[in-house]
């Protein structure tokens, strides 16, 4: 009877451990101050000439994003204007997601989270005749948002 107990008492612990697995994504959601510094090009990738550079500071936050063809992402608004559909790894690297009708692409890094709520990552946005802005972000979560 105690070998029966001892069992059963295994199975539930086990069932109540494998369902309590947390989302990776729990620590990065909340508030964030970003800096942003905005690279403003005219040209394609072998030349190209740099027409402006900005510095944007932006309070803003970092959110669930589920994505229209699957995966599951968070969405970081580091400006008024950006908001960067991403998947994170367990290990918090950030990669590019593009939903697709085949699924979600993962085209490249971005950059990472490190363990002590800080965010680094870099993009391009390609615009209409031959412009591109290069993105450079830096962010550090908001004290006193523990989620």
């Amino acid at each position: 009877m105690k070998t029966i107990k001892i069992v059963l008492v295994n199975i539930i612990l086990s069932l109540f451990f494998t369902g309590c697995e947390k989302d990776v994504r729990d620590k990065y959601v909340g508030d964030w101050n970003f800096v942003t510094i905005e690279e403003i090009y005219r040209g394609g990738e072998s030349s190209r000439d740099l027409i402006r550079i900005d510095t944007v500071y932006y309070a803003g936050t970092i959110k669930y994003g589920n994505f229209e063809y699957g995966g599951d992402g968070l969405l970081i608004q580091c400006t008024e204007q950006d908001s960067i559909p991403v998947i994170v790894t367990k290990k918090g690297v950030i990669w590019q997601a593009f939903p697709t009708k085949y699924g979600t692409c993962y085209q490249c890094s971005l950059g990472s989270f490190e363990k002590s709520g800080k965010v680094s990552l870099d993009f391009n946005r390609y615009l209409v005749e031959g412009f591109t802005i290069i993105f450079h972000v830096s962010g550090v979560k908001k004290r006193g948002d523990k989620k």
